[in-house]
């Protein structure tokens, strides 16, 4: 029986990769049994034991085991694709070429920490590393995937503001590597969320809205991050990248464009909290989208957008 099947898609082209079926990961295998006469899985967790796995559904798999998903270059480079999957559980990572049968799971060892916690990758092609970072905010590099096992080392570790911030590694087009705090917090509205009465009751509070209120960029010391040469930077559930303004006009430099980066509010919950809009690395605000969004752009509402820009084909 054939596993959850993911696949690397080109959203502009429609090409499609294959990439390991989510039985090639090393905790979960098919039901026998299926679960209400549907294929199911066994996901094995820590916590539950080595012996009682959870039965989940396709469905269930999708949402809940794949957390981000980062690639070394185009799919099209075949076996020389590297694509590193961050999963649960607890943020493990796990590592496969396209055409393998199965994810390879990046286990401790001398130089590679234990407890998991991985939170966001980025890769470099100048020096072919995987710059990694975990929840303690510690970026951790290499990974020489063509050894036995891979190796990491060290580079720096901040203190930060609580344990679980959520943050970025961006490689930006002037040559730094940066390094992206972007706090966020709950505030109150004035009007409450619209919800349908048979979804009232997956919002807790609908007066609440997840709001970014500060943001901040490091390199190996905090930079001015007024000024990004030009650029827009684009952070939310997926690789964080810059982008041109001068290629792309209608966008605004020295600005952040921010989308959702919440596991829960994107997996679980349809309505509720939206961290969705602008932010003035100038003025350092944040800036709503014009107009009220969840009445003006319903659509805003579930899954959170994860593509700012469209694209012209013309």
């Amino acid at each position: 029986r054939r596993g959850v099947q993911p696949q690397a898609l080109n959203p502009l082209t429609g090409a499609q990769v294959d990439l390991p079926l989510v039985t090639g990961l090393h905790h979960v295998e098919p039901c026998p049994d299926g679960r209400h006469g549907r294929p199911a899985y066994n996901l094995y967790e820590k916590e539950l034991g080595p012996d009682t796995p959870s039965v989940c559904t396709a469905w269930e798999l999708r949402v809940f085991i794949y957390h981000r998903v980062f690639l070394s270059c185009s799919p099209s480079a075949g076996a020389g694709c590297v694509v590193l999957l961050m999963h649960k559980q607890r943020g493990e990572m796990s590592y496969a070429r396209i055409g393998d049968g199965r994810w390879a799971l990046i286990t401790a060892n001398e130089t590679v920490p234990s407890g998991g916690g991985y939170g966001c990758a980025a890769y470099n092609d100048n020096d072919g590393m995987w710059y990694v970072l975990i929840s303690n905010c510690s970026i951790y590099y290499s990974f020489d995937l063509n050894g036995p096992s891979p190796t990491a080392r060290k580079i720096i570790q901040k203190g930060i503001l609580w344990d679980d911030p959520t943050s970025y590694i961006v490689f930006s087009p002037w040559g730094d590597i940066l390094h992206v705090w972007r706090y966020v917090e709950l505030r109150t509205l004035t009007n409450p969320i619209w919800v349908p009465a048979e979804h009232a009751h997956e919002v807790w509070d609908p007066c609440s809205e997840s709001c970014t209120y500060e943001m901040k960029l490091y390199k190996l010391v905090e930079i001015s991050s007024s000024d990004l040469h030009g650029h827009a930077l684009f952070l939310g559930f997926n690789n964080p990248i810059f982008v041109s303004t001068k290629d792309f006009p209608g966008l605004r430099p020295n600005c952040a464009y921010l989308t959702d980066d919440d596991w829960e509010q994107l997996c679980i919950n349809m309505y509720g909290c939206r961290d969705v809009g602008i932010w003035n690395l100038e003025t350092e605000k944040f800036e709503s989208l014009i107009g009220d969004v969840q009445s003006v752009h319903p659509w805003l509402n579930w899954p959170s957008p994860i593509c700012w820009i469209t694209t012209s084909l013309s």
